[in-house]
Protein backbone atom coordinates (compact mmCIF):
# COMPACT_ATOMS: atom_id res chain seq x y z
CA UNK A 1 0.00 0.00 0.00
CA UNK A 2 1.05 3.77 -0.61
CA UNK A 3 0.66 6.52 2.20
CA UNK A 4 -1.94 8.96 0.13
CA UNK A 5 -2.42 11.29 3.08
CA UNK A 6 -0.90 12.07 6.68
CA UNK A 7 -3.67 14.32 8.36
CA UNK A 8 -3.60 15.45 12.15
CA UNK A 9 -6.57 16.23 13.87
CA UNK A 10 -7.24 19.15 15.88
CA UNK A 11 -6.51 19.02 19.43
CA UNK A 12 -9.45 21.03 20.51
CA UNK A 13 -11.50 17.23 21.44
CA UNK A 14 -11.60 15.43 24.23
CA UNK A 15 -8.83 12.95 23.56
CA UNK A 16 -6.44 16.02 22.27
CA UNK A 17 -6.46 15.08 18.53
CA UNK A 18 -4.54 12.22 16.72
CA UNK A 19 -2.84 11.69 13.77
CA UNK A 20 -3.68 9.54 10.29
CA UNK A 21 -2.06 7.48 7.93
CA UNK A 22 -4.52 7.22 4.82
CA UNK A 23 -3.30 4.39 2.56
CA UNK A 24 -4.46 3.52 -1.00
CA UNK A 25 -5.97 0.47 -0.05
CA UNK A 26 -7.85 -0.75 3.18
CA UNK A 27 -11.02 -2.86 3.96
CA UNK A 28 -11.62 -4.08 0.18
CA UNK A 29 -8.02 -5.68 0.27
CA UNK A 30 -7.29 -6.34 3.78
CA UNK A 31 -11.08 -7.16 5.65
CA UNK A 32 -10.24 -9.06 8.76
CA UNK A 33 -9.37 -5.74 10.71
CA UNK A 34 -12.77 -3.94 9.84
CA UNK A 35 -14.76 -7.40 10.88
CA UNK A 36 -13.08 -8.84 14.02
CA UNK A 37 -10.76 -6.26 14.86
CA UNK A 38 -7.92 -8.33 13.92
CA UNK A 39 -3.99 -7.04 14.63
CA UNK A 40 -1.80 -6.96 11.80
CA UNK A 41 1.89 -6.01 11.82
CA UNK A 42 2.41 -2.47 9.84
CA UNK A 43 5.62 -1.31 8.57
CA UNK A 44 6.80 2.28 6.99
CA UNK A 45 9.27 2.12 4.18
CA UNK A 46 10.43 5.37 3.52
CA UNK A 47 10.81 6.03 -0.31
CA UNK A 48 13.29 8.83 -0.15
CA UNK A 49 17.09 7.40 1.05
CA UNK A 50 17.96 10.59 2.31
CA UNK A 51 15.21 10.73 4.48
CA UNK A 52 15.92 9.10 8.04
CA UNK A 53 12.01 7.99 9.13
CA UNK A 54 12.98 5.34 11.00
CA UNK A 55 14.48 7.08 13.87
CA UNK A 56 11.59 8.87 15.01
CA UNK A 57 8.65 7.33 16.08
CA UNK A 58 5.14 8.39 15.61
CA UNK A 59 1.30 6.88 16.61
CA UNK A 60 -1.22 6.93 13.70
CA UNK A 61 -4.29 5.76 13.34
CA UNK A 62 -4.15 4.05 10.09
CA UNK A 63 -7.38 4.00 8.06
CA UNK A 64 -8.00 3.54 4.10
CA UNK A 65 -9.53 4.67 1.41
CA UNK A 66 -13.02 3.62 1.30
CA UNK A 67 -14.09 6.86 2.85
CA UNK A 68 -16.72 4.35 4.92
CA UNK A 69 -16.41 3.94 9.04
CA UNK A 70 -15.27 0.80 9.02
CA UNK A 71 -12.29 1.25 7.36
CA UNK A 72 -9.93 1.07 9.85
CA UNK A 73 -6.57 -0.72 9.64
CA UNK A 74 -5.86 -0.40 13.16
CA UNK A 75 -8.80 -1.11 15.47
CA UNK A 76 -8.50 -2.12 19.29
CA UNK A 77 -7.91 -5.59 19.60
CA UNK A 78 -11.07 -7.54 18.82
CA UNK A 79 -13.29 -4.06 18.67
CA UNK A 80 -13.43 -3.19 14.84
CA UNK A 81 -15.26 -0.31 15.72
CA UNK A 82 -12.73 1.50 18.02
CA UNK A 83 -9.83 3.33 16.92
CA UNK A 84 -6.26 2.65 18.14
CA UNK A 85 -3.23 4.70 17.43
CA UNK A 86 0.10 2.39 16.34
CA UNK A 87 3.52 3.29 16.64
CA UNK A 88 4.92 3.69 13.40
CA UNK A 89 7.89 5.17 11.58
CA UNK A 90 7.61 8.72 10.53
CA UNK A 91 5.23 8.68 7.49
CA UNK A 92 4.94 10.70 4.26
CA UNK A 93 3.13 11.18 1.25
CA UNK A 94 4.31 8.29 -1.10
CA UNK A 95 6.01 6.12 1.41
CA UNK A 96 4.76 2.21 1.36
CA UNK A 97 2.96 1.03 4.32
CA UNK A 98 3.25 -3.12 4.51
CA UNK A 99 0.49 -4.98 5.99
CA UNK A 100 1.96 -8.16 6.93
CA UNK A 101 0.16 -11.39 7.40
CA UNK A 102 -2.48 -10.82 5.22
CA UNK A 103 -2.02 -13.78 2.85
Amino acid sequence: CTVQDVVATTAGNADGGRDFLKLDCGMTDVLRPSLYGSQHPIVVVPVDDDVDHASADSRYVVVGHCCESGDLLTPAPDQPDVLADRLLATATKGDLAVIEGVG
